[in-house]
């Protein structure tokens, strides 16, 4: 199987996973109480669905970008993840899990994500830093505006 046939099954899949979520897992396993029927607001099903329609929506753009796309000759070897690594990424994760609840979501995401774009993208460490507190500072905007959900706030010891 080629690459792109690769990528255009993936975008197929990834299409048919959101649908699915969307018109039989979200209706079906995820409740809505009956007083949040009549309230404006998110209600339990709004961020999955949100996801939901962000899986089709990508998988079927992905497989519009290859299908048009003329192919490639690969001049490059394929990425390869090494152990060392793998084992910052886990390492990353553990960090994640273990500075969350001391140090909210705001603080430890943008560490995080600094490190991870540090360890795996070709971007600088400024750039790396800038893009990390601007994608967390659009996520907590995202929540605590448009879906209206409180994240963990940060060092909730000091009250911060």
């Amino acid at each position: 199987m080629t690459i792109r046939k690769l990528h255009i099954s993936a975008g197929l899949w990834g299409a048919v996973i959101g649908l699915l979520l969307i018109f039989w897992l979200i209706p079906e396993y995820i409740s809505v109480p009956p007083a949040a029927k009549f309230t404006p607001g998110p209600t339990p099903r709004t961020f999955p669905t949100i996801l939901a329609w962000a899986l089709v929506v990508s998988g079927i753009g992905s497989m519009i970008i290859d299908m048009l796309a003329r192919p490639v000759a690969q001049t490059a070897p394929a990425y390869r993840l090494d152990w060392k690594t793998a084992l910052l990424i886990a390492g990353l994760i553990a960090l994640y899990v273990l500075l969350f609840h001391w140090a909210g979501f705001t603080v430890t995401t943008v560490i995080v994500l600094f490190g991870f774009l540090w360890l795996l993208s070709p971007l600088g460490v400024l750039p790396a830093a800038g893009v990390s507190v601007a994608v967390t500072l659009i996520i907590v905007a995202l929540f605590s505006t448009l879906l209206q959900i409180p994240l963990p706030e940060s060092f909730p010891a000091l009250g911060l």
